[in-house]
């Protein structure tokens, strides 16, 4: 019997559309010998719709009518499990669905409540890190009530709201001007958030590293990959979703082995002291040979321009296969 499993897509969240593309593209590659393959689709506003997948069904032009709430009961009782790879952003990242997956005894893949809602936060997530050994932070201040310039930091600095995923709302300001500009301008976009405001290294070499955990513990020997954005000055949301946005290597060309292999184990490590489960990518800096954490991501993208599948496949493991990964270890 093929096992039933629903690809969750959309969302209320920043992420909405490139979730839809991960969801198309994980259903046009997963093996559909071995699964009865759904689309659980959300709305913006929370309504939900449950379909049968297919590979004339559009995404975009889904009409969701039902409330969530029973859209997960119809779920629990076709006892079909959440694919939780293709949903991006706030409300699946900061753990909330997962939260009422749990209530409705729905089995998901991925991490869990309390490890995602950790991980969306970039500031207080990012205090952990100072207890693994060869890894640095920023120089980093929390804006919460007061969005003045901190005098902790000097320009330039980077703006990041702080519980957003794929670069979402970040700018980077050089002068006070700018910085005030910008920090009204995206307060008004995402009135919600706190926002981290960081120091801004020139030169350094961004470097994502992802992790793949199988059931029994054991993490499987995943290379980092190096972001080189063509157009912008970092790895901004157009590098990272539109196709030739950024030269992405693996493993790194601009670092050594032996640092390119110390960041893979600090990934791990980082996983495991989040409370992270199957899969995750983390993003460092390199600046001198010295590594700076900057954020976990627990729910990686799955599109064609995505990281994770580029490092899997550096192993051998190719995209259905990744696929298949993420289903049996959850």
């Amino acid at each position: 019997m093929l096992k039933k499993i629903a690809i969750f897509c959309g969302g209320p969240s920043s992420e909405h559309e490139v979730s839809l593309s991960s969801a198309s593209t994980m259903y046009k590659f997963i093996d559909k010998k071995k699964y009865e393959l759904y689309f659980f689709y959300i709305s913006k506003k929370g309504l939900c719709k449950l379909i049968l997948a297919s590979n004339s069904t559009d995404l975009t032009k889904i009409k969701a009518e039902v409330p969530l709430v029973k859209g997960l009961e119809d779920l629990k009782k076709k006892k079909i499990f959440a694919f939780l790879a293709g949903i991006h952003g706030e409300f699946v990242e900061d753990g909330r669905l997962q939260g009422l997956l749990e209530f409705f005894g729905i089995k998901y893949s991925g991490s869990g409540v309390t490890a995602s809602s950790l991980a969306m936060d970039k500031y207080r997530s990012a205090l952990l890190v100072k207890n693994i050994e060869g890894v640095l932070l920023p120089k980093t201040e929390l804006l919460i009530n007061n969005f003045s310039f901190p005098k902790t930091l000097k320009l330039p600095v980077i703006i990041k709201p702080n519980s957003m995923g794929s670069s979402v709302g970040v700018t980077i300001a050089h002068t006070l001007a700018e910085f005030n500009m910008q920090i009204e301008d995206v307060h008004k976009k995402y009135p919600s958030q706190e926002f981290v405001v960081q120091e801004y290294f020139e030169n350094a070499i961004e470097i994502q590293s992802g992790t793949l955990q199988k059931k029994d513990g054991e993490f499987l020997p995943v290379p980092p990959i190096e972001i080189i954005p063509k157009k912008n000055v970092f790895f901004d949301y157009d590098s990272k979703y539109k196709v030739g946005g950024a030269t992405e290597i693996t493993p790194p060309i601009g670092i050594t082995k032996k640092l390119s292999e110390k960041i893979a184990k600090i990934s791990i490590e980082l996983h495991k002291l989040l409370g992270l489960k199957t899969y995750s990518r983390n993003d460092f800096l390199v600046v001198n040979d010295e590594i700076y954490f900057l954020e976990a991501n627990t729910l990686p993208g799955m599109t064609a321009t995505s990281l994770l599948p580029q490092e899997a496949q550096a192993i051998g493991i190719s995209f259905p296969q990744l696929l298949d990964f993420l289903v049996e270890n959850s």
